[in-house]
């Protein structure tokens, strides 16, 4: 058992790969995290589940990235993708593509705001 964002008990189970379980990692069950997932759910970046709502690629990889760099997360690849229960690989190379587009850095900046 696990608690989710709201404090609620969660059930997980060693099916991480049921698509009804959501996964928490550990790195995530923090205060400071729970917090700050939150408010990402209040912003509407996230559903009551932690999964992206409406994100590009591109954007589900720069959340994690900024999320987890405030964090001090360094498996951050592998913690969101089991969160969000995608390939880490992915996600790294979908915040890459960010790096060149003008949209990237002013959705980052929207994210800090929340974020930091």
């Amino acid at each position: 058992v696990s608690l989710g964002v709201s404090g609620k008990a969660k059930v997980t189970t060693l099916y991480a790969d049921d698509p009804f379980v959501v996964v928490i990692p550990q790195e995530l069950q923090t205060s400071e995290a729970k917090k700050i997932l939150g408010r990402l759910q209040k912003k509407g970046y996230l559903d009551t589940d932690l999964q992206p709502v409406g994100l590009s690629g591109w954007q589900k990889g720069e959340l994690a990235y900024t999320l987890c760099e405030r964090l001090g997360i360094s498996r951050k690849w592998q913690v969101m993708a089991t969160l969000w229960k995608c390939h880490p690989g992915t996600l790294r190379t979908n915040y890459s593509k960010t790096f060149t587009e003008q949209k990237a850095v002013d959705f980052s900046k929207k994210l800090k705001g929340v974020i930091y």
